[in-house]
């Protein structure tokens, strides 16, 4: 291998890694929040079905899946012995327009009593206008509660 390879490809491993150690505070951020929530959260022994439509974050890309913040919230539902199951819609680089055109679909085989919506970032990181983030996550919303 060329020194030239070598090189390139020390510089190219050094620009992932900052975009890499955010995507890994955003996960741990994520984490710290739902452990924060989760115990506030009324758990009835109804149950029912949680969705989660989410991107990279929600799908535990570049960690362990068993470490990601969906699993996590899985266990802890399974070990307060609530009735939930957790669906993961997730798609690592989704986008808010992403997101909404999938989320009929999911709602229609899922059919779930909750849905939890976690996009938004790769919207901001591709340069998208807010206005349009928001427009995308309203239709989200609006589906949402329209499916019951």
């Amino acid at each position: 291998m060329s020194s030239f390879t070598n090189h390139s490809r020390l510089v190219t491993e050094k620009a992932r890694h900052p975009y890499k150690r955010l995507r890994s505070l955003r996960a741990r951020l994520l984490q710290l929040l739902l452990l924060l929530i989760m115990p506030a959260v009324p758990v009835h022994a109804l149950g029912g079905v949680i969705l989660v439509l989410g991107d990279s974050v929600s799908s535990a890309y570049g960690i362990d899946v068993k470490s990601g913040w969906v699993q996590l919230m899985q266990k802890r539902l399974d070990e307060q012995n609530a009735n939930f199951r957790v669906v993961n819609a997730s798609i690592s680089g989704d986008t808010t327009k992403g997101g909404a055109a999938r989320l009929p679909t999911a709602l229609e085989k899922h059919a779930p009593d909750v849905v939890v919506v976690e996009l938004g970032g790769n919207d901001g990181l591709r340069g998208m206008q807010l206005s349009e983030t928001r427009a995308n996550l309203e239709r989200i919303i609006v589906a949402a509660k329209k499916s019951g």
